[in-house]
């Protein structure tokens, strides 16, 4: 997991509604790439805890679009 989210995002991950989580998670790691001090972050918390995803399997790029696109546009039908 990416060593400066994991400390604060699991205790707060938990308050965050499950049909908000895709929402979050994307938050998350944007909010982390801009104010990083350093020039790349580990996406692997929002792929393999928010996406569920599984590392070892290879995603098609055509494939992971959609599953991105259709969980972002789920979680944010939920806030209007």
């Amino acid at each position: 997991s990416a060593a400066g989210t994991s400390g604060s995002s699991s205790s707060s991950a938990a308050t965050v509604p499950e049909d908000l989580v895709i929402v979050d998670g994307i938050h998350r790691l944007f909010t982390e790439m801009q104010f990083s001090p350093t020039a790349v972050v580990n996406p692997e918390r929002f792929l393999t805890q928010v996406l569920q995803l599984n590392r070892d399997v290879q995603q098609d790029c055509q494939e992971f679009w959609t599953l991105l696109h259709y969980s972002l546009d789920a979680g944010l039908q939920k806030l209007e």
